[in-house]
């Protein structure tokens, strides 16, 4: 007993030792996380210094040992955004939101590996990963994520010449969670709209949007989401795109002063953002000396501008700096510094399969050189046609891969669906068939245990007599069994497949739509299993409605295939009181089975279902369809066939089978009233 005691004891200690562990760990935890917030506040992207970036790769290893928590991963998310973390901690995010379910972050993994693809120009990727990222957020209804997407979209079309469907993207953005945009929101969808409004050349719309956008810079709103220096980075970017929009409109002196305040007032050269500005702004400056004609200061400017982008090995700006230096040169006829240039970009442009680079320059010879006019014009038009094809794969390439995710995702989602809903049927079947089993193992036990009895009581008074009741209940057995086959062929089978093809028409947008019908349907088929040995006793319950509203149910029912059109004529003047129960029975469940095997197997457009009087006591029931026909020698071997040709042999009948195989189906078979009497 004392060992117990002290083993007890012993366990105790230990669980209290882990349990303070585990809260020391999660406060040291929680300590890490205010660290990491803290820093991630106070850190400037757009400066850093080279303590700053120190700090930041420490505090990337440190999130990385984190546990896998909402917290942990939401600032890794965040410090992935700040510092442009490479693609480890993106894949990282990725892996821990998958493992957590946690579908958010799995979004944003998408999202923020489409941006560092993006800076690669890997734009397939870029998009695809955009695009998952859309159709997750939609499933968590994360409008504000959203429409971040559809920004980001958009600058990708933009940025490959596809305005008209940019501004459908940017449009999409701005129609999403219209009243509940912060100022940091509605600026950046501003100057995404000013950006398509300029590529579509409506540019009046873009100088008034770009207004917009420097009206809401300075919003005091805005500081709570942007440091002083991405407010004057983002304001030259504006004013850089405002002097685009004066060049384009012939308004050059607009745009030198323009150009000019911006440089005095904003540019500090300190950083790697304000050098690449001043050079797209120095780019601006001398197209528009160019165009006055104001030669000064455009080589000056042009060079510095040039070394600017060689420095930071922006290759394509370079070279198209260079085209638009060596026009000047033609223009104070300094031909032989033009020819030098020209040819240093076009041998870029061909080693690099640039053709917008070798059409700028091409148009630059054309303009100013007569010399090889003619080969040089022939190249710009095949330069125009591959450029214009060009444009067209990477539109149908971005329609291609929104497709394919989209296709991706309603599969995955219809899969769930399929599974879930297989699952919940198979296991409402299993043990419907289970009970069913042992109820009729319990019923035949009974009954045999009763039966020895009796026999046992006086076999040599009773045992001709017992012999013909077992000879008459196995005859029972036997037509009882075979009743049961037909009415589970063609009354819950029936039942289900209907039920089975309505769902297979629901998607996604139309689930509320159809749940209650689907509901009912499923009730139906529950009440009928449950009735099915009272139905089978008691035809009667066939009295309970008039027979020609059942068979317009039962047409009216199939109609929920969206397919198929099914028709009902019916003669007014047939007297179907005088029917007995048993011939309704048949009838009914001929038709039902009819339009079940339309339903399943005939493709059709359109059936017909027609109960016509030939005579006075009798009619014609004829069921038609323009489907695809079948094989009548297979066919006639099926069960569904066998209770046909069983019913209308009862009804003292005969079916008849018309099909050609393309041409549709035609079953009829003739009812006389006389052969049934209601009794």
């Amino acid at each position: 007993m004392f060992k117990l005691r002290v083993l007890y004891f012993a366990v105790l200690c230990i669980s209290m030792s882990m349990i303070h562990c585990t809260q020391t760990e999660t406060n040291k935890e929680d300590l890490k996380l205010e660290e990491i917030n803290a820093f991630i506040k106070s850190y400037n992207r757009f400066n850093p210094t080279d303590k700053d970036k120190a700090a930041a790769d420490s505090l990337g290893n440190v999130i990385l040992n984190l546990r896998n928590t909402e917290q942990s991963r939401n600032a890794l998310r965040k410090y992935i955004l700040l510092t442009n973390a490479d693609k480890q901690y993106i894949e990282e995010l990725f892996k821990r939101s998958r493992k957590a379910d946690d579908k958010k972050n799995e979004a944003q993994a998408y999202f923020l590996r489409g941006k560092r693809y993006a800076q690669s120009f890997q734009i397939d990727s870029t998009y695809y990963n955009y695009t998952k990222a859309e159709f997750l957020f939609k499933s968590i209804q994360d409008s504000v994520n959203l429409q971040e997407v559809y920004s980001h979209k958009a600058i990708i079309l933009l940025n490959n010449k596809i305005f008209t469907e940019g501004q459908s993207q940017i449009l999409k953005a701005m129609n999403v969670n219209k009243e509940h945009k912060d100022a940091r929101i509605k600026y950046s969808e501003s100057i995404i709209m000013a950006n398509a409004l300029v590529g579509l050349e409506q540019l009046p719309e873009a100088l008034k949007q770009l207004e917009l956008s420097l009206k809401l810079l300075d919003n005091p709103e805005i500081v709570k989401f942007f440091l002083p220096d991405a407010i004057r980075l983002n304001k030259i970017t504006i004013y850089y795109n405002i002097a685009e929009v004066y060049i384009k409109q012939g308004e050059y002196k607009k745009a030198q002063n323009l150009i000019h305040n911006v440089i005095d007032k904003y540019i500090n050269e300190s950083t790697i953002y304000d050098e690449m500005m001043l050079a797209h702004l120095l780019y601006n400056l001398t197209q528009a000396d160019i165009k006055s004609k104001q030669y000064d200061d455009v080589e000056k400017n042009l060079v510095r501008a040039i070394d600017i982008q060689l420095k930071n090995k922006n290759l394509q700006d370079y070279n198209s700096y260079k085209i638009l230096l060596a026009e000047y040169f033609y223009l104070i006829k300094k031909e032989e510094q033009g020819n030098q240039l020209v040819n240093e970009v076009l041998e870029y442009a061909h080693q690099n399969n640039n053709l917008g680079l070798e059409k700028e320059t091409l148009t630059v010879l054309l303009k100013y050189k007569k010399e090889q006019y003619n080969t040089n014009f022939v190249r710009y038009e095949e330069l125009n046609k591959l450029i214009l094809d060009e444009n067209n794969v990477i539109k149908n390439t971005f329609a291609r891969l929104s497709f394919e995710a989209d296709s991706l995702e309603r599969a995955n989602e219809q899969l769930q669906n399929q599974k879930n809903i297989i699952t919940m049927v198979s296991s409402a079947l299993l043990v419907l068939a289970i009970t069913i089993f042992f109820v009729i193992l319990f019923r035949q036990k009974a009954k045999e245990v009763s039966l020895v009895k009796l026999f046992q009581k006086d076999t040599e008074k009773y045992y001709d007599s017992i012999i013909n009741v077992q000879n008459e209940l196995a005859e029972a057995r036997n037509i009882e069994r075979k009743e049961i086959a037909k009415e589970l062929h063609d009354g819950v089978l029936n039942k289900l497949f209907v039920t089975r093809f309505l769902l297979m028409q629901v998607s996604k947008e139309s689930v509320e739509t159809h749940k209650d019908s689907l509901i009912n349907e499923v009730k139906e088929v529950e009440q009928y299993i449950r009735d099915v040995s009272h139905v089978l006793g008691h035809e009667e319950d066939f009295k309970n409605k008039e027979f020609n509203e059942l068979i317009r149910d039962l047409v009216g029912i199939q109609n929920r295939n969206q397919v198929t059109k099914f028709i009902l004529f019916m003669s007014n003047d047939i007297c179907f009181s005088r029917l007995s129960i048993k011939f309704k029975v048949h009838i009914y469940r001929i038709i039902q089975e009819c339009l079940q095997n339309v339903q399943k197997h005939a493709k059709a457009t359109e059936c017909q279902v027609s109960i016509l009087l030939r005579e006075e006591t009798r009619f014609e029931v004829i069921i038609k369809d323009n489907g695809v026909g079948f094989d009548t020698d297979i066919v006639k071997r099926g069960l569904g066939f066998t209770n046909i040709k069983a019913r209308t042999q009862l009804m003292n009948s005969k079916i008849n089978i018309s099909s050609t195989e393309g041409k549709g189906t035609s079953i009829s078979f003739t009812i006389d009233l006389n052969e049934s009497v209601e009794c």
